[in-house]
């Protein structure tokens, strides 16, 4: 596994990622023998190597070594990646993604945090008339 990207294999870790303060991060649930899974994991790790300077945190969750972490996120298709915001599951993407939309999910993922989404940009302009 890349530098970049940690294993899920524990509950603690998952507990720390899913409380207020936890930070932005995907979550990569994966199995050995998902064929889509195993496309698309250079993919991910390639993106996670791009925003590896970010705030957001790559995880990669084997589904059928930590199949009771997986059954906590109701993971029924692979392979999906969760969007974690906050402690707050915020957006799911099931099935293979390519490089350049997750990229664009993650840039999201980072103005979400950083509170530059829709709303915060609309009330601001509201502020400023």
């Amino acid at each position: 596994m890349a530098d970049h990207v940690f294993e899920l294999s524990d509950a603690s870790t998952v507990q720390n990622l899913m409380t207020k303060g936890g930070g932005p991060a995907v979550i990569d649930f994966w199995a050995a023998w998902c064929g889509p899974c195993r496309t698309m994991k250079p993919v991910y790790e390639s993106v996670a190597s791009d925003y590896q300077d970010s705030e957001v945190g790559f995880y990669s969750l084997d589904t059928e070594a930590h199949k009771d972490l997986a059954r906590s996120f109701r993971v029924r298709s692979l392979p999906t990646l969760v969007f974690v915001d906050d402690g707050q599951i915020v957006d799911v993407v099931i099935g293979r993604i390519d490089g350049k939309r997750l990229g664009k999910k993650v840039d999201w993922l980072i103005r979400k945090s950083r509170g530059e989404g829709l709303l915060s940009r609309f009330a601001s302009r509201l502020r400023r008339e």
